[in-house]
């Protein structure tokens, strides 16, 4: 889908920071997506050297890059807008955690627009494992905001 392979190409984040390998369905209303963590990762030096976890903060980051981020530069893109014109703030995060996940793990992320209005956007999101099991779920919300 041509709109996917913009959103990847334009998209603002970029390694280590960059949480998205893949985005599978996108519409105005919904995105799904993915990324698998390697084990090189920056952060599993840290936590933890002896049993590397992902942190919820990454999740976190990954589930607001996929729900906030490429659902926002979809439907600036789809208004005729470009990205070079405005910044992406997250704004809230209420994400319950269930499982952990560990290096070499993908995990999918799903998340269903709640409200976009003046910029302002929230989704509910899913983050699962390969199993389809829930790993974190629940809302974000951010501010598109011109520059």
């Amino acid at each position: 889908m041509e709109i996917i392979d913009t959103i990847l190409k334009d998209f603002p984040i970029t390694a280590p920071y960059r949480f998205v390998d893949e985005i599978t369905y996108i519409d105005m209303e919904r995105v799904e997506g993915n990324y698998t963590f390697k084990k090189e990762e920056f952060f599993y030096k840290g936590h933890f050297p002896s049993f590397p976890v992902t942190p919820g903060t990454i999740l976190t980051e990954a589930a607001t890059q996929v729900g906030l981020l490429v659902q926002g530069m979809y439907l600036l893109y789809k208004d005729g807008e470009t990205l070079s014109d405005y910044h992406f703030v997250l704004l809230s995060s209420n994400l319950k955690f269930r499982s952990m996940v560990l290096p070499e793990e993908t995990i999918y992320i799903k998340s269903q627009q709640k409200s976009y209005k003046r910029g302002l956007l929230r989704c509910s999101v899913k983050v699962l494992n390969k199993e389809d099991k829930i790993v974190c779920k629940g809302e974000l919300s951010g501010q598109i905001i011109k520059k």
